[in-house]
């Protein structure tokens, strides 16, 4: 099971953000609009550079967590799906010493660097220009809400696209 938490819009319950496991980077803007309702609310969340050391270290952490389990989890689903195309389904166990596994592992981590860097800059970028609450977006281009999960159902369709391609060539 997958635990994770939805923040609602206080007016309208609207689903506005959501947390893997509970936790989040706490980067992001302190005020937002619902969406739906167009309320502004708390986020939970604080603009670059952070307020205290703690939320500073809880960033750093969290980053460093997220890149490390991150590569593997989206580098191992990007192999499964290359196995999968090219028609074999199931490899037995995580192929730590197959080249290009470890190459995927790696894009995966400086790719998932770089996604921190960039929210980290527009977070900064954000706080200086001194903007007021931010309108959630369905799509979130400015990388704030609930970016990892819609990264996520774009791999699975991949792979689901890559299983269902295998299943027909059988």
């Amino acid at each position: 099971m997958i635990h994770f938490t939805i923040v609602r819009c206080p007016e309208c319950r609207f689903p506005l953000d959501f947390n893997l496991f509970h936790i989040s980077s706490r980067l992001g803007p302190e005020d937002a609009i619902c969406f739906k309702c167009k309320t502004p609310h708390q986020t939970g969340r604080a603009e670059w550079p952070f307020e205290n050391k703690k939320s500073l270290a809880h960033f750093f952490v969290f980053s460093i967590v997220c890149i490390v389990l991150g590569s593997f989890i989206v580098g191992n689903l990007l192999f499964a799906t290359y196995e999968t195309w090219n028609g074999n389904p199931k490899p037995a166990n995580i192929p730590f010493e197959n080249p290009f596994f470890m190459s995927l592992v790696y894009a995966c981590g400086a790719s998932l660097l770089i996604l921190q860097i960039v929210r980290t800059v527009l977070s900064y970028k954000r706080r200086q220009a001194g903007l007021g609450p931010t309108q959630y977006n369905l799509l979130s281009p400015n990388l704030i809400f609930g970016v990892q999960m819609k990264v996520i159902i774009l791999f699975l369709l991949v792979y689901f696209a890559a299983l269902l391609k295998f299943k027909m060539s059988v």
